[in-house]
């Protein structure tokens, strides 16, 4: 979902982004309201709010209690695709954690059936108090059915209202050629697709030196990494700590 703000072809409002289609749908046109509120309180952006959101039941169908993290796996890869985005268009943006999910959810009419797991947010930031959404938004499911899982819900409200430890917010400093790192987030394809070649040792330590460099928000987590080799040269096969 996508909130825009003084983007003169574009009108004021919350949008729905049809993956299939290519295109943006308009779900609420905005004019005093806005979702800073709910996101950044006492600011208000000229920019672009980005809203990821799960709805569950596409995986808790198959996978029950263990969909919630295909949930969360899920909203990483699409906060993924919101940074490289920017990065491909010269924009920093900042990612957001830490807001009113429970609220906004109401607001947004997903009763049980979608929430939001996270936000990125781009463009100039200003102290101005923009009101909460002034109507209930139209909702419309995104199954045909729907079957509750009681376990996904609790799990969710509890880690929504769970503070991260603060960091200090700083910006990545990548280096890439703009047009090959295109191609490559087009062309990306699953692990199953790979081919059965060996990539350099080099290459692989360039990867993991790309993992040091900050994620752009100020809710800092802990985060362990280990690799799983399997086809690095000068390298044994096996499970390392990065």
């Amino acid at each position: 979902m996508y909130r825009f703000e003084e983007c003169p072809e574009i009108v004021d409002g919350i949008y729905h982004l049809e993956v299939e289609n290519n295109c943006l749908t308009l779900i609420y046109e905005l004019i005093d309201d806005g979702l800073e509120s709910y996101v950044i309180p006492t600011k208000c952006i000229t920019g672009f709010i980005f809203l990821i959101s799960s709805v569950y039941y596409r995986s808790s169908w198959k996978y029950k209690q263990r969909s919630l993290r295909y949930c969360l796996l899920d909203s990483g890869h699409h906060l993924g695709a919101v940074a490289a985005s920017a990065y491909l268009h010269n924009r920093n943006i900042q990612l957001i954690f830490d807001f009113d999910k429970l609220t906004l959810n109401t607001d947004l009419g997903f009763e049980n059936k979608e929430f939001i797991t996270g936000c990125a947010i781009s463009g100039e930031i200003h102290e101005k108090q923009v009101r909460k959404l002034r109507l209930k938004v139209p909702f419309v499911c995104g199954t045909d059915y729907f079957e509750a899982n009681q376990f996904i819900e609790d799990s969710y409200q509890a880690t929504s209202v769970q503070p991260s430890r603060q960091q200090q917010f700083k910006q990545p400093c990548f280096n890439f050629e703009q047009e090959k790192f295109y191609q490559t987030v087009c062309n990306r394809r699953s692990v199953r697709r790979f081919r059965k070649e060996f990539i350099s040792q080099e290459h692989y330590l360039y990867v993991l030196q790309l993992l040091e460099q900050p994620i752009p928000t100020e809710s800092g987590e802990e985060i362990e990494t280990y690799s799983v080799i399997h086809r690095v040269e000068g390298m044994t096969s096996g499970i390392y700590e990065a």
